[in-house]
């Protein structure tokens, strides 16, 4: 058994083998997994690649992790998680599920799991707009419990995401709302999945704003 990669004509160099003969691809390009499966680490990873001067993509594993700070998000460089599975308790399978594996980001009370230009300025900021945006990102495959809000992104008069897809994430009792995205442009949002169950508690629900600085686009 051992890692593998094959070069153009199909020549073996490193890669992993199964005990049953299988092979799989090695995942390859400018990635930094995150370890120990904390927020300190996650920033870290992040950082690297950004300082790198090349995008690349921080590896989540499949496990809970530790979220005792704010994370902020770089351009160019994608977060890939593990989407787990649920287990159900209610009528219907969306009435009280519970994520029971994949990765997990359990939010210590008042932070924000993952950020980006998330502070309203008074003023819009100069020419320069578009280089203040978070481009080229990807967040993939993660379970956002607790804290003040799973995602939020871009405020009045700055930008938040461009050119960027944030799907397959699930949200839970966050104290205020799930997720925000505010001045995004050219993004794609799908299967984003929120439920609160904290009481006493108005909170929850989701917010897309692309109408405070300029037009902006993209799919949910």
């Amino acid at each position: 058994n051992g890692p593998f990669l094959t070069d153009d004509e199909g020549k073996k160099i490193v890669g992993w083998m199964t005990p049953d003969k299988t092979e799989t691809q090695a995942m390859v390009g400018n990635l930094r997994y995150a370890f120990p499966f904390t927020s300190g680490s996650i920033q870290d990873a992040i950082d690297s690649i950004y300082n790198s001067g090349q995008p690349g993509t921080v590896v989540l594993a499949g496990v809970p992790y530790s979220i005792t700070s704010d994370i902020t998000l770089r351009p160019g460089v994608s977060l890939m998680g593990v989407l787990g599975n649920f287990t159900f308790s209610g009528y219907v399978p969306d009435e009280n599920p519970q994520t029971v594996s994949g990765t997990i980001f359990n939010l210590s009370a008042g932070v924000i799991g993952l950020k980006y230009n998330n502070v309203d300025q008074a003023n819009p900021v100069p020419a320069e707009l578009a280089a203040t945006g978070c481009a080229s990102v990807t967040i993939d495959g993660i379970t956002f419990i607790g804290g003040l809000r799973g995602i939020h992104t871009g405020a009045k008069n700055v930008l938040g995401l461009l050119f960027s897809t944030v799907r397959n994430c699930r949200f839970y009792n966050q104290t205020a709302e799930h997720y925000v995205f505010e001045n995004f442009m050219q993004c794609n949002f799908g299967n984003l999945f929120c439920w609160n169950s904290l009481p006493g508690v108005v909170a929850g629900g989701m917010v897309f704003n692309n109408s405070r600085l300029r037009d902006g686009g993209g799919t949910i």
